[in-house]
């Protein structure tokens, strides 16, 4: 999958898949509103909500009940919202996931978009 949605100019997406669990990455460069209108579309369907942290910036874990995912929402800066929607795992992987993410530098993002193309 390209990391790029040509499509949609300003969101990255990448997907992350181990057997059974995904991981659906998505960056929107949308700006403050993008972020309030993802957060408000999350909660109406949310089951479980935490509040936690990724990256040392303040998050969301949502439980989706009836999908049976989870998602993490984050304001990356002031422009990226970061969505990560999790699938085949429980909440103790969240946190897990959650405690693992790295920043990529802008390089290591140029060569992850090379190796998809």
């Amino acid at each position: 999958m390209n990391p790029v949605d040509e499509e949609r100019p300003g969101i990255r997406r990448l997907v992350l898949e181990a057997g059974e669990r995904t991981a659906d990455v998505v960056i929107n460069e949308g700006g403050e509103k993008t972020f309030e209108v993802e957060l408000a579309d999350q909660l109406a369907t949310a089951g479980e909500v935490d509040a936690t942290s990724v990256l040392q910036h303040p998050a969301v874990a949502v439980e989706h009940p009836d999908d049976g995912q989870w998602s993490l929402i984050w304001r990356h800066t002031g422009q990226a919202l970061v969505v990560v929607t999790l699938s085949g795992v429980d909440r103790s992987t969240v946190a897990d996931f959650a405690g693992g993410i790295r920043e990529v530098s802008e390089d290591d993002w140029r060569d992850m978009l090379a190796d998809h193309r």
